[in-house]
């Protein structure tokens, strides 16, 4: 068979061996569990379900009442036939099989149990088949397909529907996969494919592309080869839905008893404006995109205006980026022009970082882009357009005129960037909203009031205080940038706008970062409001850009992109554009109105700056007039005696920023948790439905990934070196040192010996596992693949661990700034205390009244026991390891050597405020995936946090209150950082600057707490009956008795005295099979499983009503599971210690009571009397 779009993929002619899977747990890894399946043999008398289920098939077959078109046999099988192709499918491996294959593939695939029988069996299940279904296809090669369908086959699974590219060579026609991992575009496999077999160099024009469905076909005289069709799929719309966090960790309205708007007398202004529709009023200050350019016709105004808001989006990134060059170039007292002493309500100026202008151009890229649409509304021919324009065009003359000055100019060049016209004019427009006649006591007076106004609405109401707090900031910010420009080209003399020079300036005595202290006179913190609203990843006011978040990847492109009439027109040329821009320059007559108050402020308050130092520039003296002169347009004082917008935007500030502290911060949940089931719902939305979390299932997850992350480190060792040689007694964290471990040579020698014997190894000439030194150099592609599965594996599933099992851990996007090895001058953010935990502390930014990092927000959280090994592993070896292979390949990677979670290649653009850290998107992705998976609920690290927080402070209250677990004599009170850091070793914390030491003792309870929970660390005897009698730990102290009254009961009712009895006892299992008389079982295990179910069983309230509550199946398994663990003890000469097993091993029990909760299920449907007596003896022994 020879269709289009099909592949075949043979198999090889020597079958490898398939390694065991990492992830999956065998029973064969464990010895003990042999004896379940020795017990298991012994008690399969009947034959297996699928040959029963074969027998009765034939029987019906045989008497002619089996129903034609379908069997029950197919349901054993996980088969499905697809009458519309006559062949069938196999949903459990996504494989098309014809008759032939059947068989085969059965044989190969499946596991049925068949035994020695197995192929005499197969052969009776294909025979029936065929007589069943007797249109089904003989061979895969009589199979045909067609090339295309609308809707996919549902029987196959959701992976076979692909997005691919056709090859457009009409005797190819191939599809195409994208490359979903390539960091270039998704097109790149197209463009090789068109180069390896057609020698096409040259990209074409137009990619086709469709979603399509790949079905494989089985071939059975090919081994394992499979014969892949594609389907095309005319009709199909894939149904995007990402996953959603199932509650929302930010609000975006403004709760119902806020007054800030009223206090604004903004609601007025809403009422004028009701009955426009919303959807309009959001249009006019949405930020510049294409989307909303091709909505507009071609060879209109409206299409010229938003291809030149693009241009004007780029050209106020350079705008603010040069202001800020210019600022850096100035005297120390110039800069202190910005912000007078005795205004007490203005942010210092402080320099922003180049990566977060995007943030701070929003507000004036929005102003420039809703004046613009308002003049384009104004002049049109619509009523509807005239009436918004009317109602919201509230600008005095000298504004209208450099409105319609940049509108001309847009419309003239068609939204091209023609010579330096459109910075000129934006220029104009921009000094115009500064540096206004006095403005009236309306209240939306000018345009910036306007953009306050429409960016707090929402379709019922207004969105949170904090939101507008930030557009404040930010359009403070963009003020004083503007403010620095009109300054220069006053002192320079400037007509028209030209950007600053920075290669033609003298370096000043002073630098753009000298103001080391924060605070005003009174010691208050007075730092930049700017820089606190944009450094923070994804923190606050991410909505406020939200489309120009994904439209800013353009931003390098032309705006017109392949628009065919990209020339401009024979009747616009410069002269058109010139005349266009001559008039009325720079500030026109508002110089004169400037002048006077300008005049006025500076005989009204002469001796308010005295300068100490002289500038060698020759324009020093007109530049401080310069200063003088416009300062009453940047400052707040009412003294001026006129209204300014930069006065009206910080009382929009002052009034938002006192309403964001009362409003509620992060998610607002209700969280409750009941027999280890965790309930969590919505605080303020009481329609939403409560999800509940078991904590069965989060012990689970919190198991595997870490789990997960033990094998990833193991697998990044060279041949030869195990994880389990690691000296980690032997490792000494001197907790005064702000260096690691692995820097702290003299302390720990053995650790510096087992790091060498790594690196002698990776370089041995018979490593094969990676083959970084082939030929005893290092391999370019080899540390690449290194690398990758370091990025993609241990540091994934390390986020995974860190925010299941920390306890109150961290936000997402403050992972990446977790610092292990810190640079000079800073401390770390990583320790390992005394007690052999890994303890964190919050790296967040806390500045005390020198400036210095540490301060108030100090919290503490540290990592299970048996995460400690292998993150050591790493930290201290493996990525030392990583940045000399990076130092061998000539590569300067910034913070891999430092931070925890960083990139060892560059990184995409918009990748987070400092790309070079993972940006908490990929942190909460990545969690949000695993918590969908095992939880049931998606779940981010910001959500989990709040849940856990919850919980410790309704269910455990004493921890916020006193200082519970500390081993520092409470008499001694050394609290303070000198204190603690002669008395340190004492505490087993670190000396940190400013930190109490209670706080550190109850966090570090905590996440000890948390660890026991999830079963990964042991009930400490030094909590208190508080923390023991909580709901959220009842299930350990039951837990704990259940396994004490197995150990006591093993040897009094089993008669266990030897490992030869506990063996014994492990062979027969009495607590699984019960005693039995032909198939009607007496007793629903034993007397052992009883009690020890008894203690582990939770009774509601009504458990005196044994008609309403029984125990579950989980208890019972639960009940099975601590039984065999104790007798595994015994028969292995074990240490009885539960509590501190390992993930590994726990993971092979949690295997173990799946397998008992599901024979424990098929006893109770054979013999269900039998299990209402086992719930009533469970109830009477719990009642004693």
């Amino acid at each position: 068979m020879a269709q289009n779009g099909q592949e075949r993929t043979s198999a090889p002619k020597a079958p490898k061996r398939r390694k065991p899977s990492s992830r999956r747990i065998r029973r064969a890894d464990m010895a003990p569990f042999c004896f379940l399946q020795d017990a298991a043999k012994k008690s399969l008398t009947e034959p297996p379900p699928i040959v029963a289920q074969l027998h009765q098939c034939q029987t019906l077959l045989g008497a002619n009442t089996h129903s034609h078109g379908s069997c029950n046999l197919l349901g054993f099988l996980d088969l499905v036939y697809v009458a519309e192709f006559k062949i069938m499918v196999c949903r459990r491996h996504g494989l098309f099989l014809a008759l032939d294959s059947i068989k085969s593939h059965l044989s190969r695939k499946h596991n049925l149990g068949l035994g020695e029988l197995k192929q005499r069996q197969l052969d009776e299940i294909s025979t029936h088949i065929q007589g069943i279904f007797s249109n089904l296809c003989r061979t895969a090669q009589a199979l045909h397909l067609p090339d295309s369908l609308h809707v996919p086959l549902g029987v196959l699974p959701p992976d076979s529907v692909q997005y691919r590219y056709r090859c457009p060579h009409a005797h190819c026609n191939q599809w195409i996969t994208r490359n979903y991992t390539y960091a270039g575009c998704a097109e790149a496999e197209l463009y090789s494919h068109l180069a390896r077999k057609h020698g096409v160099k040259t990209h074409p024009i137009q990619v086709d592309g469709s979603w399509v469905q790949v079905i494989r076909i089985h071939i059975p005289t090919q081994g394992k080869g499979v014969l892949r069709h594609v389907l095309q799929l005319k009709d199909y719309t894939p149904l995007q839905e990402p996953l959603q966090p199932a509650f929302p960790t930010k609000t975006y309205s403004a709760p119902p008893n806020a007054t800030w708007f009223q206090e604004l007398q903004w609601v007025n202004a809403r009422e004028s404006i009701q009955h426009i529709p919303f959807h309009k009023l959001k249009e006019l200050i949405s930020p510049p995109s294409w989307r909303i350019m091709e909505k507009q016709p071609r060879d209109t105004k409206m299409h010229s205006i938003e291809a030149g808001l693009l241009l004007i989006r780029k050209e106020l990134t350079k705008y603010l980026v040069n202001g800020q060059q210019f600022a850096a170039s100035l005297h120390g007292s110039h800069r202190h022009s910005l912000r007078p002493r005795e205004e007490k309500h203005l942010a210092i100026f402080r320099i922003i970082k180049d990566i977060n202008i995007a943030s701070y151009r929003n507000p004036l890229v929005k102003v420039v882009a809703m004046l613009m649409r308002l003049y384009g509304l104004s002049q049109s021919t619509r009523h509807e357009d005239k009436e918004l324009a009317a109602l919201l065009f509230r600008f005095n003359h000298g504004q209208v005129e450099e409105i319609r000055r940049l509108f001309t100019i847009l419309v003239t060049s068609r939204g091209k960037g023609v010579g330096n016209f459109i910075p000129q004019a934006l220029h104009m427009l921009l000094a115009a909203l500064l540096c206004p006649p006095s403005l009236s006591d309306d209240n939306l007076a000018c345009p910036t009031d306007i953009l306050l106004f429409l960016t707090s609405l929402t379709e019922h109401g207004y969105r949170t205080a904090a939101s507008v707090k930030g557009m404040c900031c930010k359009l403070q910010f963009g003020f004083r940038i503007i403010y620095l420009h009109i300054v220069r080209m006053e002192a320079q003399q400037l007509i028209s706008y030209s950007p600053f020079a920075t290669t033609d300036t003298v370096p000043p005595s002073g630098s753009a970062n000298d103001d080391n202290n924060n605070n005003d006179d009174d010691g208050n913190d007075k730092r930049d409001e700017d820089e606190r609203d944009g450094d923070e990843d994804e923190d606050e006011d991410e909505d406020e850009d939200e489309e120009s978040a994904l439209e800013d990847k353009n931003e390098d492109e032309d705006p017109e992109g392949e628009d065919e009439d990209s020339e401009l027109g024979p009747l616009y040329g410069d002269e058109a554009l010139q005349a266009a821009l001559n008039g009325r320059m720079l500030l026109n007559a508002r110089l004169v109105y400037i002048e006077l108050n300008a005049s006025k402020w500076t005989s009204f308050n002469g001796n308010t700056h005295c300068y100490q130092r002289t500038s060698k520039r020759a324009n020093y003296p007109s530049r401080r007039r310069a200063f003088e002169k416009y300062q009453p347009y940047i400052i707040q004082s009412s003294k001026i005696g006129f209204i300014t917008p930069f006065q009206r935007n910080t009382h929009v500030w002052m009034i938002t920023a006192a309403a964001a502290h009362q409003e509620p911060v992060g998610a607002q949940l209700n969280v409750t948790i009941l027999n280890s089931s965790i309930k969590v719902s919505h605080a303020q939305n009481l329609t939403s439905l409560p999800r509940t979390i078991n904590l069965r299932d989060w012990t689970f997850a919190a198991q595997s990934c870490i789990s997960e992350f033990q094998d990833s480190v193991e697998r990044l060792l060279p041949v030869g070196v195990l994880a389990s040689s690691f000296p980690l007694s032997s490792i000494s964290d001197n907790l005064l040192m702000p260096m690691p471990p692995h820097m702290q040579v003299q302390e720990n020698v053995a650790l510096d010996a087992w790091s060498t014997n790594v690196r002698e190894s990776f370089k041995h000439a018979g490593e094969h596992r990676h083959k970084l030194f082939p030929q005893g150099r290092i391999s370019s592609l080899a540390a690449e693949r290194w690398f990758a599965a370091e990025q993609t594996t241990v540091l994934s599933s390390l986020a995974k661990v860190f925010a299941l099992t920390c306890g109150v851990g961290l936000p997402e996007f403050r992972y990446g700034y977790i610092c292990f090895n810190p640079p000079i001058g800073r401390n770390r953010n990583v320790w390992i205390l005394k007690n052999g935990l890994f303890a964190f502390n919050h790296p967040a930014k806390n500045f005390d009244q020198h400036g210095l990092e540490g301060g108030g927000n100090i919290h503490f959280f540290a990592l299970p026991r048996d995460m400690t090994r292998h993150l050591a592993l790493y930290l201290y070896v493996l990525r030392p390891f990583g940045v000399e292979l990076l130092h061998q390949q000539n590569q300067q990677v910034p913070l891999y050597e430092s931070n925890i979670w960083a990139h060892i290649r560059s990184p995409k653009p918009r990748e987070g405020h400092n790309p070079w850290l993972w940006a908490g998107r990929r942190i909460s992705t990545l969690v949000q995936t695993v918590t969908n998976k095992m939880l049931g609920v998606t779940l981010t690290p910001t959500l989990i946090s709040s849940i856990e927080l919850k919980l410790f402070t309704k269910y455990m209250p004493a921890l916020d209150t006193a200082n519970q677990y500390s081993p520092v004599d409470r008499q001694a009170q050394h609290t303070q950082h000198t204190s603690l850091s002669h008395y340190g070793w004492v505490s087993h914390f670190p000396p940190i600057e400013r930190l109490r030491l209670k706080q550190p003792a109850r966090q570090l309870t905590i996440s000890e707490v948390w660890h026991a929970v999830l079963l990964l660390g042991p009930i400490n005897d030094g909590w208190n009956v508080s923390i023991l009698d909580s709901e959220l730990t009842r299930a350990l102290g039951r837990r704990d008795k259940a396994i004490k009254i197995a150990r006591r009961l093993i040897v009094e009712e089993y008669a266990v005295s030897s490992t030869g009895d506990a063996r014994s006892v492990l062979v027969s299992l009495p607590f699984l099979i019960g005693s039995e008389v032909g198939s009607i079982f007496l007793t629903f295990g034993d007397s052992v499983l009883e009690r020890v179910t008894s203690v582990l069983f939770a009774p509601s309230l009504t458990a005196h009503q044994p008609g309403l509550v029984e125990p579950s199946m989980h208890d019972v398994a639960d009940a099975a599971t601590v039984i065999t663990q104790e007798l595994e003890w015994i028969a292995f000469n074990k240490t009885p210690n539960i509590n501190m097993i390992s993930c590994k091993t726990w993971l092979l029990y949690h295997n173990l009571s799946t397998e008992m909760l599901s024979a424990y299920q098929k006893l109770k449907m054979k013999d269900n009397r039998a299990w209402k007596k086992f719930c009533l003896n469970v109830i009477n022994h719990s009642e004693i």
